[in-house]
C-alpha cells in the first residue's frame, strides 16, 4: 500500500522488479520472442510481424490464411505447425496495468465499468477459436 501511495503521488505506475515489463519476463530465451523452431529440421525461422486486431471474423480468418502463406521454415520450407500459429496470434503485444483498458477490448467490454473490463482483457487472443 505504501509503495502504491508513493507511486500514485508521483504519477508513476509501480513496476515489480521481479517481473519487469520486458521480454525476459515472458520467454526462456531472447530468440523465442521473434522466432519459431521447425519440428522437421530444427531451424529457427522469424515470425511475421504481429497483425492489427481483427475487426471482424472475416478479417481474422484472412489473417490466419496470410500467416499460413508467410510462415515457412527457412531451412526446409515446411509450413509452421499449429502450435506456432497459436503462439503467433496469442503473443503479448502490450503491457497493461490493473485498471487500464486496451483499445481492442473497449469494443467488447466497453459496457462494463471499473476494473472488470481490464481483468477480462483478451486483446491478444486473435485466433479462430477465440473470435
Amino acid at each position: 500500500e505504501e509503495i502504491n501511495r508513493r507511486c500514485s503521488a508521483q504519477g508513476e505506475g509501480y513496476v515489480d522488479p521481479q517481473f519487469p515489463p520486458t521480454a525476459a519476463s515472458l520467454y526462456l530465451s531472447s530468440e523465442e520472442e521473434h522466432t519459431w523452431q521447425c519440428l522437421n529440421c530444427q531451424t529457427h525461422s522469424p515470425l511475421p510481424p504481429v497483425p492489427p486486431l481483427a475487426k471482424s471474423q472475416e478479417e481474422a480468418l484472412q489473417q490466419e490464411q496470410d500467416f499460413k502463406k508467410e510462415a515457412n521454415c527457412r531451412g526446409c520450407g515446411q509450413p509452421a505447425h499449429y502450435v506456432v500459429q497459436v503462439r503467433y496470434f496469442t503473443r503479448p503485444t502490450q503491457w497493461l496495468r490493473p485498471g487500464h483498458k486496451c483499445e481492442g477490448c473497449e469494443l467488447v467490454w466497453g459496457q462494463l465499468r471499473g476494473e472488470m473490463a481490464a481483468t477480462m482483457c483478451t486483446h491478444y487472443l486473435r485466433d479462430s477459436v477465440s473470435q
